[in-house]
């Protein structure tokens, strides 16, 4: 585990917020891994002070960062996160994962963001703006309310064609067909609450023939 020092907090839309750390060295990640996160603290509840997080920031920035979301319910892991002062040592992993870009940069892609399953494509975007690239992207971002719409600025750009979707009602590969043209030929990724990554994986399989192949998922767990 490598000791990163917490710097300072943003908050991206209600209840969202983006904590910023440094680390004694610049950590090598690609945009769109996660690393597991420690935060020691009183009175743990059956969570644990562990939890795998998504960093939203660009492998090009100097400090890390991870977007998560808070409410009322928060578990102790998330309150503590609330209560970190400048200064204060958190205690993180090597980043991992395989929800990264593809490194033909030719492939068009459709980004599928469920709430704060925007995470990743947020440090995607970023880097590519930090390496001036531009990728073929079509990013449709869901959230029940528009206030939970976070980073509207920064998703706002030339190469992304973009969809946002207020709705109570939930995601369905049915919707996102309608919304993408010849979606067959491109490569889709699926980011936000397990149950809807799940089911749209299972509907774009046996509705529309879409491989798993042609699916990269990651999925945020309640915390």
């Amino acid at each position: 585990m490598i000791n990163a020092i917490f710097h300072h907090a943003n908050i991206d839309a209600t209840g969202i917020q983006s904590l910023y750390f440094s680390t004694e060295q610049r950590l090598k990640y690609t945009a769109g891994q996660f690393i597991e996160m420690q935060v020691e603290h009183n009175n743990v509840d059956e969570r644990g002070k562990t939890r795998w997080l998504t960093l939203s920031s660009s492998p090009c920035q100097d400090l890390i960062c991870i977007t998560t979301k808070f409410n009322k319910n928060s578990s102790s892991y998330k309150q503590a996160l609330q209560l970190l002062l400048p200064g204060d040592r958190v205690m993180i992993s090597q980043p991992m994962g395989d929800f990264v870009l593809p490194k033909d940069d030719r492939t068009p892609l459709v980004f599928i963001a469920g709430g704060i399953g925007i995470t990743p494509y947020i440090s995607m975007i970023r880097w590519l703006l930090d390496c001036n690239q531009t990728r073929n992207i079509q990013l449709i971002y869901s959230v029940s309310t528009k206030c939970e719409l976070a980073f509207t600025d920064l998703i706002n750009q030339d190469f992304i064609e973009l969809t946002l979707r207020v709705a109570k009602d939930h995601l369905t590969a049915q919707k996102i067909v309608k919304i993408v043209k010849n979606i067959t030929n491109k490569q889709l990724y699926i980011a936000g609450p397990e149950a809807m990554t799940e089911s749209l994986v299972k509907q774009f399989y046996e509705k529309y023939n879409i491989n798993q192949d042609r699916l990269i998922t990651d999925y945020f767990l309640g915390y």
